[in-house]
C-alpha cells in the first residue's frame, strides 16, 4: 500500500521525478566499470526515453536530469562508440528526434527565468 502512494508521489511531482532520475543517472555513473554497465544504460535509456510522454517530464528541472543521465550513458557507460551504434541504435534514433523537438522549448523555459 505503501509503495503505491511512494510511486504515486514520484510520477506526479516534479520535484520527485528529478531526483528520481539524477539518482539513477549516479548510480549508471558509478557502475561505469562493471560488468553488467550495458544491461543498466540499456534500462535507464528504457526509462528515460518513455518519460517523453509523461506530464511532469515537461517541466525543465526533469528534462535537465534526463539529459544528464542521457549524458551519463553516453559518454561514459557504453563504449567504445561502435558498440553504442551497435547496441543502441534504436535508441539513438529516438533520443535525437526528442532531443531536438525538446531541447529548443528547454532553453525557451531556462532563459525566462
Amino acid at each position: 500500500m505503501d509503495s503505491d502512494r511512494s510511486y504515486v508521489a514520484v510520477a506526479t511531482e516534479p520535484i520527485l521525478l528529478e531526483k528520481y532520475v539524477m539518482t539513477c543517472g549516479v548510480f549508471l555513473y558509478c557502475a561505469t566499470n562493471t560488468p553488467e554497465v550495458v544491461r543498466m544504460a540499456r534500462e535507464f535509456w528504457d526509462f528515460a526515453l518513455s518519460l517523453r510522454y509523461h506530464r511532469a517530464a515537461h517541466e525543465s528541472n526533469v528534462i535537465a536530469a534526463i539529459f544528464f543521465g542521457l549524458q551519463i550513458v553516453l559518454t561514459m557507460s557504453v563504449q567504445p562508440d561502435r558498440r553504442l551504434m551497435d547496441e543502441f541504435g534504436r535508441e539513438l534514433a529516438e533520443t535525437r528526434e526528442w532531443v531536438v523537438g525538446e531541447l529548443p522549448q528547454y532553453y525557451l523555459k531556462n532563459r525566462r527565468r
